[in-house]
């Protein structure tokens, strides 16, 4: 396991940069709309999102490697600190949708990234597990309301 220090360094220079940059509040009832909109809509939407996705998903690396009692060096939390910085590199690395063409390619990106998320929650698991068995028992049910109460 690496220690949180080494993981914030692990940390590519694209993720770092969009993790400083602000995600734009919007309202799912928003989102909808434009997505059920024409191909300009659809088209800003998609730009949109390719940008903001980059973003959140960045600023979730970051959020994670705060994590205390050692949850954020274990190898669950770093796999998903990996996922999402591969999705970061993913999304930078794609062209901007310009084209319904475009848009289509996009939104399977878009497809994939949400299903690969599927296992984050059993590697957040995994990672409560391993601090769990590192502390014992009683050092655990020292910690787990704060536990619960950060996942």
């Amino acid at each position: 396991n690496m220690a949180t220090g080494e993981a914030a360094a692990m940390l590519s220079r694209r993720v770092e940069e969009f993790a400083r940059k602000s995600a734009t509040a919007v309202r799912l009832e928003d989102l909808y709309r434009w997505g059920q909109g024409d191909l300009s809509t659809r088209l800003k939407m998609a730009r949109f999102l390719h940008h903001e996705v980059a973003i959140r998903n960045a600023q979730l690396c970051k959020e994670l490697q705060l994590l205390p009692f050692g949850l954020a060096a274990t190898s669950g939390v770093s796999a998903v600190i990996d996922d999402f910085s591969s999705y970061v590199a993913t999304l930078a690395g794609s062209p901007e949708p310009r084209t319904l063409e475009d848009d289509s390619a996009f939104t399977l990106l878009l497809q994939s990234i949400h299903e690969d998320q599927m296992d984050v929650v059993r590697r957040l698991g995994e990672g409560v597990w391993e601090v769990r068995t590192a502390l014992g028992e009683t050092g655990y049910e020292a910690i787990r309301s704060e536990v619960d109460r950060i996942l």
